[in-house]
């Protein structure tokens, strides 16, 4: 697995931990949760070929559930899952990253 594939893995890992916590904070029982994340990333841009953003240019995700809660509810849910997930919000929000190296020996 890429870590640029890790990354769709940890959102929508994430999204299904919150979903989960919100469902169990309003005793809505899930029978099935399936979570699938897909990207669009610049490949050239990537390698340096082309000039670009060589990350993701979009991220999809769509949450496939059955589970006892009536539709707004179930949007509730979904709403808090992805807008408080903190994988999503590193992502849709810019953070500081920084970075050092040393030389070993």
């Amino acid at each position: 697995m890429a870590a640029s594939e890790a990354l769709l893995g940890a959102i929508g890992g994430c999204i299904a931990v919150g979903f989960a916590a919100n469902a169990a904070l309003r005793e809505v029982r899930i029978h099935e949760l399936e979570i699938e994340v897909e990207g669009t990333i610049d490949i050239p841009s990537f390698l340096g070929l082309s000039e670009g953003n060589p990350g993701y240019n979009q991220i999809k995700v769509t949450i496939y559930v059955n589970a006892d809660a009536p539709p707004a509810l179930l949007e509730e849910i979904v709403h808090r899952a992805v807008n408080l997930s903190p994988v999503v919000n590193t992502v849709r929000n810019p953070v500081q990253v920084e970075h050092t190296y040393k030389v070993i020996r």
